[in-house]
């Protein structure tokens, strides 16, 4: 066989070895293409996970701050009526009967009958 019709006849199983080669290249590339995205995908998915959880751990603590507000407001409203009626009777009229001193000594006065009865 000469060099021309051996060239001739190589020259396709040259392409169909290079086409092989270069499809195993291509496959390992298209494996660790597809590796590394997997990976990168599984990291966001991770990221995002962990987010999520300390969105809902600072919701959680939002409504743990409404209810110690509601709370707090609840014991506000309480002293505000305390006062109020401190206030009332700071104001109002002593009761019908009031205990007083007189000579060092508690009577009972009925306020009604007018003083010094």
């Amino acid at each position: 066989m000469d060099g021309g019709k051996f060239i001739v006849i190589s020259w396709p199983i040259y392409r169909w070895v290079c086409a092989n080669s270069n499809n195993a290249q291509l496959y390992q590339e298209t494996q660790l293409r597809t590796q590394t995205q997997y990976d990168r995908s599984g990291d966001a998915v991770r990221t995002a996970d962990a987010e999520i959880a300390r969105f809902q751990e600072i919701l959680r603590q939002i409504e743990e701050l409404r209810s110690e507000f509601d709370e707090i407001r609840r014991i506000g409203e309480t002293i505000k009526s305390f006062r109020a009626r401190d206030d009332g009777n700071r104001r109002s009229p002593p009761s019908i009967y009031t205990l007083t001193h007189r000579s060092g000594e508690a009577a009972l006065v009925d306020e009604l009958s007018g003083p010094g009865s």
